[in-house]
């Protein structure tokens, strides 16, 4: 059966295979990693995570360049309307974790399936509700709310997201004056979990 695949441009000639599949892997599975001076081509076995890559990381400063991810096909039509059940909430306080972010939603309540915190992005998390009405809801009703001392800002999510939730690992690689580069978090998708039987769910 042929995977999904998907172009990654403008990529640092010293990123490896082993570098993009640490960055991808808890996608989804990954059939086959072809990389080329500045691009690469990732196949997915699922068209699914295929377009979760390109929604999540397109953009992404890796290795000190500004990823161009695009699925290969007609990405623009295949995008879905299907009504969000997630909310962006911006404005959070750095020491703010994913167990406070949705303890802080259920405290109002609404039931909150999913809660995460970015890594890559300052002060900003998500949340997924049970139901696009309640996901609605609650960004009129709790923007800027005080939370953890700071009025925080809600809107619906305009994308799927797979942040991690569990762990804080960064995808890391020496440079030649003995440091490392810190880019996006390896992020754990909510399917693998589920398949092993483990849950945010408290």
């Amino acid at each position: 059966m042929p995977g999904y695949q998907v172009f990654i441009g403008h990529l640092a000639n010293t990123v490896t295979k082993e570098d993009l599949d640490l960055l991808f892997r808890y996608y989804g599975k990954i059939l086959d990693i072809q990389i080329r001076p500045n691009y690469a081509f990732v196949e997915f076995q699922d068209k699914e995570d295929a377009q979760d890559v390109v929604y999540d990381f397109n953009g992404l400063l890796f290795f000190d360049h500004r990823l161009d991810i695009r699925y290969r096909g007609s990405m623009r039509t295949e995008i879905r309307t299907k009504e969000t059940r997630r909310v962006i909430v911006k404005n959070l306080s750095t020491s703010t974790t994913w167990q406070e972010l949705k303890a802080f939603i259920q405290s109002t309540g609404y039931t909150a399936t999913f809660a995460a915190i970015f890594m890559d992005r300052y002060g900003e998390g998500v949340v997924e509700f049970r139901d696009y009405n309640d996901a609605q809801d609650a960004v009129a009703r709790l923007n800027n709310t005080v939370f953890n001392g700071r009025p925080v800002r809600l809107k619906l999510g305009k994308v799927r997201i797979r942040p991690d939730t569990t762990m804080e690992k960064k995808v890391r690689r020496p440079d030649s004056s003995g440091g490392s580069k810190s880019d996006k978090a390896a992020t754990e998708s909510p399917r693998k979990r589920k398949r092993e039987g483990t849950s945010d769910k408290e």
